[in-house]
């Protein structure tokens, strides 16, 4: 068992490794229970999956875990629930799965009863190394992806490996778009691990994502504890986000998340190269990677520049009219720029294109 501690000014908290069923796990929920009711807020394939998971805490509650259903209506249903199971300010909410049941559990029990607790139970590589740290929650409007939400931090992020192992490959997949990411971006040691160890990730060497997860959540607790409401550095975490949003919404999700951030950080690096921000061995480096790795890496011909464009200056880091956009410098370091020509943004997407 490993465990690292997300100092905070005022929710710091643990994020422990192990087993769903160890007896840590089991002492983390009895310690934030309250006397309250709990509602674990899970999935129904997860339900199928781990029932003895989704039923260990409390009453159950199944949400529809899709990007469409990642609104105020399934919000208000898992409200209306948390009512009628007897839930109050004492109650306890448990995230039992992948990103959008993380997201939609955190804002759900922020908002009820004025604010109540909960706990991340991440089941999907994405969950593990992103979504269920930082305290980020929301849901999407028709606007755009989680334009409404709040910072609302877990009591406790409970990561158990084994979870992968009945992940399909795509799912896989999409988590390591998010991994590479934080590679490329926050930590060239990380890059290089990837870099090293490819047939480990593709096979599924679970000792390997034990260190690798770890590792991103290490990366992403540095960022938080300096910047909790993404006021500066934690921006950082968003590379490859402007275009992969853009890329989710044109595809009516048909591209997951990590995907689209794949493809997103490919773009991003186009357009550092344009305005000489990094060297093209470190995009080449970069692009090898993601296609061992077997991530998207092109814009489809269909996803008009005009549309997403639109769907970028909706994104929530455009202040002003203005988009700002994470663009990396090196392998391991990115920063954050405004203020950058529209054409040289078309050019870089163009040179993405299938």
């Amino acid at each position: 068992m490993k465990k690292l501690h997300i100092k905070l000014p005022h929710d710091s908290y643990d994020i422990i490794f192990d087993e769903w069923d160890s007896p840590e796990f089991e002492k983390t929920v009895a310690e934030f229970d309250r006397g309250g009711q709990i509602l674990t807020v899970s999935e129904r394939k997860l339900q199928k999956l781990y029932p003895l998971a989704a039923y260990r805490y409390g009453e159950l509650f199944l949400l529809q875990g899709t990007e469409e259903n990642k609104s105020m209506a399934e919000i208000e249903r898992l409200l209306e629930c948390a009512v009628e199971k007897g839930c109050d300010r004492k109650s306890l909410f448990i995230a039992f799965g992948g990103g959008i049941v993380g997201d939609m559990t955190g804002f759900a029990s922020s908002i009820f009863m004025r604010g109540i607790d909960f706990i991340q139970v991440p089941t999907t590589l994405l969950a593990m190394v992103d979504s269920s740290v930082g305290g980020k929650t929301g849901v999407n409007l028709a606007s755009g992806k989680n334009l409404a939400g709040a910072f609302h931090q877990p009591k406790a992020v409970l990561t158990d490996v084994h979870f992968l192992e009945t992940l399909p490959e795509r799912e896989i997949r999409n988590g390591l778009g998010e991994i590479v990411k934080y590679g490329v971006g926050l930590s060239k040691d990380l890059f290089e691990l990837l870099e090293n160890n490819v047939e480990g990730l593709k096979n599924l060497d679970l000792e390997l994502y034990r260190k690798v997860v770890y590792d991103c959540c290490e990366v992403k607790c540095s960022i938080v504890q300096q910047d909790e409401k993404e006021q500066g550095v934690r921006a950082l975490l968003n590379l490859g986000h402007t275009f992969g949003h853009a890329v989710e919404a044109v595809s009516n999700f048909e591209i997951t998340h990590g995907e689209a951030v794949a493809i997103g950080l490919v773009c991003a690096g186009e357009l550092a190269l344009r305005l000489n921000l990094w060297r093209k061995d470190d995009f080449d480096r970069m692009y090898s990677l993601m296609l061992k790795l077997g991530l998207p890496v092109k814009l489809r011909k269909e996803w008009k520049f005009d549309d997403m464009m639109k769907i970028m200056l909706h994104d929530k880091k455009t202040e002003s009219g203005k988009l700002k956009i994470v663009l990396p410098t090196s392998i391991g370091s990115s920063i954050v720029e405004k203020n950058i020509p529209e054409n040289l943004i078309r050019e870089s997407m163009e040179a993405c294109r299938e």
